[in-house]
């Protein structure tokens, strides 16, 4: 359908509708988005994005559409804005439903991420306090070989850290689960730890005079260093190192 209006100059104002192929996408993006129920998956989410994302680029070809027709006109804005109206309403309909639908998702999936990680947390808390005595234990048989091999300090320092681990249990570490976000790209670094999992064997060593006594202090910062300049070559009696990834967020392209 054209209507035209005739102006004081020659030229006339051609009114159309909607072309044929937004008109089409606008139609089956209300049919098949509008009934999309509740987010219960991650691929789930996914979809009501993607579903989104389609339809807001609906939303900006039909009001451009109607942002030619209006420029320029005066007599004619009343029955365009009407026009517009009707074919924006349902797609305006559909984007405050999926966009409801993703706000309910996120909410609930960072309640859920919250509790996780705090059960984690109180999860290795607990097993701390556990393994604290019996590190505690191996520690005070250490320093008692430190002592019986003539090294006082080492035997005053293996004392002083059981006494430290019994009243701050260090906590392993846990995997903290996180929201999945879709903007930007992943950078992926590496960095070297290292942790003692033989206690003895590293007093062993301390008493030996193969590692300094600083191995024992309860931050492991020596470890630490030591892990981080030997990499692959890290040789420390009871303890083993390891490579840990660490990611950053980068700027999408575009």
């Amino acid at each position: 359908m054209e209507l035209t209006t005739p102006e004081p100059a020659t030229s006339s104002i051609v009114v159309t509708q909607l072309p044929k192929d937004i008109a089409t996408e606008r139609a089956s993006l209300v049919e098949r988005l509008l009934t999309l129920g509740p987010i219960r998956t991650a691929e789930d989410r996914e979809v009501c994005g993607a579903g989104l994302t389609s339809v807001r680029g609906v939303l900006d070809r039909v009001r451009g559409h109607y942002t030619k027709i209006k420029s320029g006109i005066d007599g004619l804005k009343k029955m365009v804005l009407g026009m517009e109206s009707g074919d924006v309403v349902d797609l305006v309909k559909v984007d405050e439903h999926l966009s409801s639908l993703i706000t309910t998702w996120d909410v609930a999936e960072a309640e859920r991420i919250e509790r996780e990680n705090e059960a984690r947390e109180r999860a290795a808390q607990e097993e701390a306090k556990r393994n604290a005595e019996v590190v505690a234990a191996d520690l005070r048989a250490a320093a008692t070989e430190a002592k019986k091999a003539g090294q006082a300090d080492v035997a005053v320092a293996l004392r002083e850290q059981a006494r430290d681990v019994r009243s701050s249990p260090p906590i392993a570490p846990f995997t903290v689960a996180k929201r999945q976000t879709s903007s930007g790209g992943i950078a992926t670094q590496f960095t070297w730890e290292a942790e003692c999992v033989d206690i003895r064997a590293l007093a062993r060593a301390v008493v030996a005079g193969k590692v300094p006594v600083e191995a024992i202090a309860a931050s492991a910062s020596w470890l630490k260093k030591r892990a981080d300049a030997d990499r692959t070559t890290f040789n420390v009696p009871g303890c083993v190192a390891r490579k840990v990834p660490s990611t950053k967020r980068t700027p999408a392209r575009r």
